[in-house]
């Protein structure tokens, strides 16, 4: 017991460490890029943010625990939706408005959906699996696609992160700022889920339950500091990319490649009520970003409120 609470609380603090250090890092970088903020934001920090998800899916993958897998990248969404916004939100009300491009919100609704539908019907566990891996890495790499082709030829004047009086860190220090955050979240997220996982195993709960709680929260961790970290740079206008971003990486590409690494199975118990929670929850996100409603303190505690009815409804 003893030995899992170090490990949970190394984890921990290595996760602090990297979020805190990731965010200045790529904003430096995209101003000497000129790279819209949105854009770093979907992309690099939100691909970075999500390596704990990749390799915890794509281990499980391997060594023949499906349940794991899908456990963690569903339970990671629905937790980044409502605990990773909801905590963010509590400590200052985030904006919307102009935060996501409309293409945003259809591409994380659409892999929302197509995640739906690979569960209902075993997609990736048989015969189909390597075309259905493809056909999500080609939506990925498509909707990178589109975003660079946007921020290149429209965005060229737009807002880009940071502004004139942000005085960027030189390249090589933005480089190893970026470097070492996501060496310390993709270290600190591993050693939190194996305490995690340890703790858990001890109460006798299931793999699915694992995957969407301990093991969703332990790698949305990542998410929830980038979230702080972005809110006390005074950045908070690309936290909900930042959450969209890594919501469509984790339906995409993590599960494409975990696909294409091993079988994925559905699980039976995993269709009831996480697919439901997570189609209304993404609906909503995007439904508030349409509005450009302030995510304040009032939808903060809806969301994180929401989420351990959530957690509660799965033990």
């Amino acid at each position: 017991m003893l030995s899992s609470l170090l490990v949970l609380g190394g984890g921990l603090l290595l996760l602090l460490w990297g979020g805190y250090v990731l965010l200045p890092g790529t904003i430096s970088l995209a101003q000497h890029l000129r790279l819209p903020a949105p854009l770093i934001a979907i992309g690099i920090i939100a691909a970075g943010t999500s390596m704990p998800e990749l390799l915890v899916s794509v281990d499980a993958a391997l060594i023949g625990t499906p349940e794991i897998a899908w456990g963690n990248l569903l339970g990671s969404n629905i937790a980044n939706l409502l605990l990773v916004l909801g905590l963010g939100a509590l400590i200052v009300p985030i904006p919307t408005k102009n935060t996501l491009e409309p293409r945003d919100q259809l591409f994380v609704l659409a892999f929302t959906i197509a995640a739906t539908v690979i569960l209902f019907f075993d997609l990736l566990g048989g015969a189909y699996r390597y075309v259905t891996a493809s056909i999500l890495m080609s939506g990925f790499f498509a909707y990178m696609g589109l975003q660079l082709w946007s921020a290149y030829c429209f965005d060229a004047s737009g807002d880009t992160a940071g502004t004139d009086t942000d005085k960027p860190l030189a390249v090589w220090r933005a480089s190893l700022y970026c470097i070492g955050g996501v060496i310390g979240l993709i270290i600190g997220a591993d050693l939190f889920v194996e305490g995690g996982v340890s703790l858990a195993s001890a109460l006798g709960l299931s793999q699915t339950i694992i995957g969407l709680t301990i093991i969703a929260i332990g790698t949305s961790l990542p998410e929830i500091i980038a979230i702080v970290a972005s809110i006390l740079h005074q950045r908070n206008d690309i936290a909900l990319s930042n959450i969209i971003g890594s919501n469509i990486f984790n339906l995409s590409a993590i599960l494409g490649i975990a696909g294409l690494t091993a079988p994925l199975p559905a699980p039976g118990d995993i269709l009831g009520l996480t697919l439901p929670i997570l189609m209304l929850s993404t609906t909503l996100i995007c439904w508030i970003s349409f509005k450009g409603i302030i995510i304040t303190r009032v939808w903060a505690t809806v969301f994180v409120g929401f989420y351990f009815l959530f957690l509660i409804s799965q033990i």
